[in-house]
């Protein structure tokens, strides 16, 4: 069960789609280790135990020809989207008043049949480039416990400061051309919030994936940014996954 709880998500989709595994199997999995890693790392804010697993048991019972690309996955959500019936707190003690309806995300994530594992940790207000708040306490980095983790779950490693280059196969690699794909560098620290890159990225409308690429002395991953045109997703999403694929950090984990 550990390798596929390390599978990924495409990895442990496709063995709930063969039946390998059942969703309700795996969302057990997922809770006992969320309640073995937790204490050490505070990664999740609120635990959806119990619904969880009842959500779990609807992709058991589902015709094969029904269900979505996620069909039994478990997923954690942060703090900033909405869970009908759950408090969005955005790391903060400021709200009290649970959702009425899931936000445009969850649903989205339910309709293609993930599970709702529970909540996740995030900077207050998503303020801050390392998640901790008087709300939640510290998040702890699982690379190395002396770090605080990352600030973001899109760029898990802000850039700071960005150096920006060509990427000359980008355009070959995704199938398209006349737009110069770019990628920036990231590194394990970041000033100012983010850094201003994410935030120019940010306002105009362009779609950004961060990929493991190596790692610092100190033993933490570094990153590289992935930025596409307005809009894009497939093509950001296809070269994120040739960068992975060539990589190969999607393989590597933190010391147990």
């Amino acid at each position: 069960m550990r390798d596929l709880l390390r599978s990924g998500v495409a990895g442990q989709a496709a063995a709930l789609r063969d039946g390998r595994v059942g969703a309700v199997e795996l969302t057990e999995a997922v809770r006992a280790a969320v309640e073995e890693l937790n204490s050490r790392v505070n990664a999740f804010f609120e635990v959806s135990a119990e619904s969880a697993l009842r959500e779990a048991a609807v992709p058991d019972e589902c015709p094969a020809g029904s269900r979505g690309a996620l069909h039994g996955v478990p997923v954690a959500i942060e703090q900033e989207n909405d869970i009908a019936g759950s408090v969005t707190t955005f790391g903060g003690r400021a709200n009290h008043t649970p959702a009425a309806a899931d936000s445009g995300i969850v649903g989205r994530l339910r309709r293609a049949g993930a599970v709702i594992s529970g909540k996740a940790t995030m900077p207050e207000f998503g303020l801050w480039p390392f998640t901790e708040a008087e709300a939640t306490g510290r998040t702890g980095n699982p690379w190395n416990a002396g770090h605080t983790a990352g600030g973001s779950s899109v760029v898990r490693l802000p850039p700071s400061p960005p150096q920006w280059w060509r990427q000359p196969s980008a355009e070959t690699a995704v199938g398209r051309s006349g737009f110069p794909l770019r990628v920036a560098a990231s590194s394990v620290s970041s000033r100012s919030g983010g850094g201003s890159a994410r935030r120019r990225i940010r306002i105009a409308g362009s779609h950004r994936v961060c990929c493991p690429a190596g790692s610092a002395r100190s033993g933490l991953p570094i990153g590289v940014q992935l930025v596409g045109r307005f809009h894009d997703d497939p093509a950001i999403m296809a070269l994120a996954g040739q960068v992975e694929r060539a990589l190969t950090w999607a393989d590597h984990w933190p010391p147990s």
